[in-house]
């Protein structure tokens, strides 16, 4: 039997005015005359426990089968992965877009497996 847990703090992430820059790279919104700083926006915590179960039983000789179970964030915790940085174009921090924040795209939920390895 083996496990793993995986616990992350809140990774930051840009937030972005919607525009281009002259550079082409995003733009970011102005705070009080001052553009706001690289990784100012925070996602949320990432956690993850998995599990591993495996038996191995000897056939013949060097002939070995194991079989083997496996979970996969057994917690079922909604891990965020993206959210949509893109502030628009209104006044910071009263006026985000409607999307501004929302989350993007997820982790996998629980999800288990089972194997058999022949061994020889």
């Amino acid at each position: 039997m083996s496990g793993l847990l995986q616990a992350y703090s809140s990774a930051p992430f840009n937030i972005t005015s919607g525009v281009t820059t002259i550079q082409g790279t995003a733009g970011r919104p102005l705070a009080n005359g001052d553009f706001i700083a690289r990784n100012a926006g925070s996602s949320s915590p990432f956690v993850s426990l998995n599990a591993r179960v495996s038996r191995s039983f000897r056939l013949a000789g060097r002939l070995e089968l194991q079989a083997i179970a496996e979970g996969f964030n057994l917690t079922n915790h909604a891990n965020v992965v993206a959210r949509n940085g893109n502030f628009g174009t209104g006044a910071y921090p009263d006026q985000p877009a409607a999307g501004f924040g929302r989350v993007t795209a997820v982790g996998d939920p629980r999800s288990f497996q089972l194997a058999t390895r022949l061994v020889f």
